[in-house]
């Protein structure tokens, strides 16, 4: 029998042995090193978001609870979506895997674009100042004594523009107790600047989020395209198909000449042997001439 009869046998034995390794094993390392990079910076952008989230309860800034919640749910939801979009694409053709990363890709972008855009809004300092004023009014006018008071002794000022200013201890009567004499401040030092600079500095974090979010998906997606994501599945940039290549070379006659395989990974004993057979022409066969 012709030697390169027996070879998709030989293929079939090979390629069902590599679907017994663990899926981690059949992954090429450039998938793992995006995923490694992605947590890290998972991690770096949730404590940007905790930290501005963090500003804002404790100050009692006027930020929507929705722009603190994207700010630390997003970076998560960046890592999953990369990373299941590298990872579980098992059987899925070429066009699957793309249309998936893509569609999780374009789907987290449009998130990031609103939280980028809700943090924007608390920058400009006309509209911030008008939100600062409402919030702090209706503080005072509710009598919320707890939450002044909280403003007033993390930020060491009192009162809103002045020292005077909707200031905390509220006035009974006929007394107007001074905050500046009784928590011993500086007359100076009222809390609508410190108190927008805290608001600004939760903003301005969101917003890096937001961007850093949206950067991290268009370099993901600008990596993944160069080395070749949605080709085949690979084991360390190598082929996967059975980790066999076929090279069939045609002499100037056109003539197909005996395949050569190639292995390109570790195979055990039996395997070894079975190419061996293969090499060696077996006595009771007429030798296979081109």
């Amino acid at each position: 029998m012709p030697r390169h009869s027996r070879m998709p046998s030989n293929r079939r034995l090979r390629d069902a042995r590599q679907q017994e390794l663990p899926w981690y094993k059949r992954m090429p390392v450039w998938v793992f090193q995006i995923i490694a990079g992605a947590l890290v910076i998972m991690l770096v952008l949730i404590a940007m978001g905790s930290y501005g989230w963090g500003n804002i309860s404790r100050l009692h800034l006027p930020v929507s609870p929705w722009v603190s919640m994207l700010a630390v749910v997003l970076p998560v939801g960046n890592f999953v979506g990369i990373s299941h979009a590298l990872i579980a694409t098992k059987g899925s053709t070429r066009a699957l895997k793309s249309f998936r990363m893509n569609f999780y890709m374009t789907l987290l972008l449009i998130l990031d674009t609103i939280l980028a855009t809700m943090a924007a809004a608390h920058l400009p300092s006309d509209m911030l100042n008008c939100h600062l004023r409402e919030s702090w009014n209706k503080l005072y006018s509710n009598k919320d004594a707890k939450h002044i008071k909280i403003i007033q002794d993390a930020l060491n000022c009192c009162g809103f523009k002045t020292t005077k200013d909707m200031s905390y201890p509220f006035p009974t009567g006929k007394q107007h107790p001074s905050c500046v004499k009784e928590f011993h401040r500086d007359d100076s030092r009222a809390c609508f600047l410190p108190w927008r600079k805290h608001e600004q500095t939760s903003a301005s974090l969101y917003l890096a989020v937001g961007l850093l979010l949206g950067l991290t998906k268009l370099l993901f997606m600008a990596y993944t395209n160069r080395e070749g994501f949605g080709k085949e599945d690979t084991v360390n940039g190598e082929s996967q198909s059975g980790r066999v290549e076929e090279i069939e070379d045609s002499d100037h006659d056109g003539v197909s000449r005996d395949r050569d395989i190639r292995t390109l990974g570790p195979i055990d004993e039996s395997t070894r042997l079975l190419d061996h057979d293969h090499d060696v022409p077996n006595s009771s066969e007429p030798a296979d001439y081109v």
